[in-house]
């Protein structure tokens, strides 16, 4: 993409807790993809699906044209962007996923909310016959205190 026209947002229907616990992430993941590969079909356009962490606010662009660019321009490759926790931040995938490749194949068995997610994200991909790349790991923002001591080094005033 290369200006703000060329981008497609779409909010994903949020999972609940309980979706998470169950491992049901991966079933809300792959809907939102099949609803983004009929909207895409509708326009008339193909490219790679993005999915972004909303607990990573400060991600920087450069990472997601990056993972887009890496997803565009090899049409069997994902690209992850790894959490320091062991999950991950971003993922774009491409776009044979949701058309030749069935969206609920690259979330099979992957751990969410684990220290696993992200291998067992790849392990997915992998068995699903694409390659996975990877870019810089970031800082996933689930315990406020914690991750404001590493995004804001003068926060320690307010843990006095």
């Amino acid at each position: 993409p290369t200006s703000a026209s060329d981008w497609l947002l779409l909010p994903m229907k949020e999972p609940t807790q309980k979706d998470i616990a169950i491992g049901a992430l991966g079933s809300a993941l792959a809907g939102a993809i099949d609803d983004i590969v009929i909207r895409q079909n509708e326009d008339e356009v193909e490219g790679p699906i993005t999915f972004i962490g909303m607990d990573t606010p400060h991600l920087p662009l450069e990472a997601v044209r990056e993972s887009i660019y890496e997803s565009s321009k090899n049409p069997s490759k994902a690209f992850i962007c790894p959490a320091t926790d062991g999950g991950y931040v971003l993922m774009s995938i491409p776009p044979a996923v949701g058309r030749t490749i069935p969206a609920s194949e690259i979330f099979k068995n992957v751990s969410w909310s684990t220290s696993k997610a992200c291998i067992t994200q790849e392990t997915a991909l992998i068995s699903a016959g694409i390659k996975v790349s990877f870019g810089s790991t970031y800082l996933d923002v689930d315990e406020l205190e914690v991750s404001m001591i590493h995004l804001c080094p003068d926060y320690s005033w307010a843990t006095r």
